[in-house]
């Protein structure tokens, strides 16, 4: 089930980088505002796991980054396959 989620994340993320122009610091504001939401819900509010509240904002916190990175690892692939994609493009134009 993890690597299934890591493997969304990081489609998204490369389908995101592949199809659109913008910026790769902007892609990075949707994980940004969903690993926040999840930190102040969870992490804040939550008392669901059998630690204290220190460890929860700790743990939620590092997931949260692991969201982000993987969906910015998958934006910065599909805007690498993108560019490789358009530059044999331009080459079997001449």
């Amino acid at each position: 089930m993890f690597l299934l989620l890591l493997g969304v994340m990081f489609g998204i993320g490369a389908a995101l980088g592949g199809l659109t122009r913008v910026s790769l610091v902007v892609l990075a504001v949707p994980p940004l505002a969903l690993a926040l939401a999840y930190w102040l819900v969870v992490g804040w509010n939550g008392d669901d796991y059998d630690i204290g509240r220190s460890g929860l904002l700790l743990v939620t916190a590092l997931v949260g980054a692991m969201f982000v990175s993987v969906w910015f690892l998958g934006s910065a692939f599909g805007r690498y396959v993108r560019v490789g994609v358009e530059r044999s493009s331009r080459k079997e134009d001449r």
